[in-house]
């Protein structure tokens, strides 16, 4: 998963907002910035990380933890742009199956 901020900067922290934890929406823009530079299986890889992150939870939160994907306490639950990126990158998925089944 993809921290926002580097686990090796003294600023880094596992729950406090935009110093570590994992957003959907910046993993969603490097799936999409992956898949335009031909990098298809790693945009695959970060893509399914990220579903398998939000679905393990029993809510959509605002951010994660980039080790365990836990939502920290201070994370917004019903998070509209995370529900958004799920339903994108859920599409996607599924588009994937389908090609693979074809």
């Amino acid at each position: 998963m993809i921290p926002t901020v580097a686990r090796n900067d003294p600023a880094y922290n596992l729950e406090a907002m935009w110093r570590g934890p994992v957003w959907a929406n910046i993993n969603y823009f490097f799936v999409e910035a992956l898949q335009k530079v031909g990098e298809i299986e790693l945009a695959r890889e970060l893509r399914d990380k990220t579903l398998k992150m939000i679905m393990d939870q029993p809510g959509i939160h605002e951010y994660y933890n980039p080790e365990t994907g836990e939502p920290p306490a201070t994370s917004a639950n019903m998070f509209g742009w995370t529900a958004a990126v799920f339903i994108e990158l859920a599409i996607q998925a599924t588009a994937d199956l389908d090609s693979e089944i074809l």
